[in-house]
């Protein structure tokens, strides 16, 4: 019965915020309406009405997608307004600040109520995660912010190559900047490498790379797997690969 509570709950919150934000815009339910049948989602105004006033309690993902599209809000200031309460219930009777929730929303921090177990050894305490801290950075999501963020890193260090390159050749003086930023790249794309295989271990659908930008594996690696095939240890004459 909590259960269905909590999920009305939600419901009458995130009707809270389409109306918020609704009349903030000075749109009717009407034009919401229509603004969501050009996105291509059928939403009548009676729905939206019904979803306002509280007769209808679930709000469909979808919805609460198209919805917040139609009124140039991300789909999470529905569930968790950030800016407009103090705290939300994200899970029955367990509250955070609405900002925690959308975090964890977006994969981008362990849920508000994996929180710090503290353990007894040799007379001290020490605080701990039982999955820990940094778990989150193995979900899915998050390894494809990683590959987004190291090829974005790349394309920067070949550019910022480039720039210096032709900075040399018009003041005439020799500057290894240019150097610099392409051996930074060349790691970056051993790393690229590495998380790819990673990613395939894993069953990750592997991203597209940017046109021109050829990956290949690190030169003299030695890899040490056990006998379940973990990996358990892998250098190269470079120094540790940075995982």
């Amino acid at each position: 019965m909590e259960q269905l509570d909590w999920m009305a709950r939600v419901g009458t919150g995130i009707a809270r915020e389409i109306r918020r934000h609704r009349l903030a815009a000075g749109m009717s339910a009407q034009q919401l309406s229509d603004a969501c049948a050009e996105l291509g989602a059928n939403i009548p105004r009676t729905v939206i009405s019904n979803i306002e006033n509280g007769r209808r309690t679930n709000v469909s993902v979808a919805e609460v997608m198209v919805i917040a599209r139609a009124l140039g809000q991300p789909p999470a200031a529905l569930v968790f307004p950030a800016g407009y309460v103090n705290e939300v219930e994200y899970l029955p009777e367990k509250k955070t600040d609405p900002l925690e929730a959308v975090d964890w929303w977006s994969g981008e921090r362990l849920p508000p109520d994996a929180r710090v177990v503290f353990e007894e050894r040799r007379g001290f305490s020490r605080a701990t995660y039982p999955g820990g801290i940094n778990a989150h950075q193995q979900w899915a999501i998050n390894i494809a912010r990683k590959h987004r963020a190291v090829v974005n890193r790349i394309t920067n260090h070949y550019r910022s190559a480039f720039e210096s390159q032709v900075i040399e050749a018009t003041v005439g003086e020799p500057d290894n900047e240019s150097a610099v930023a392409r051996a930074v790249a060349k790691q970056l794309e051993y790393y690229l490498y590495d998380l790819r295989e990673e990613m395939t271990r894993r069953g990750l659908v592997l991203p597209e790379l940017p046109p021109g930008m050829k990956l290949e594996k690190r030169p003299d690696e030695h890899i040490e797997i056990d006998d379940s095939g973990e990996i358990v240890s892998r250098w190269t004459q470079h120094g540790p690969q940075p995982f």
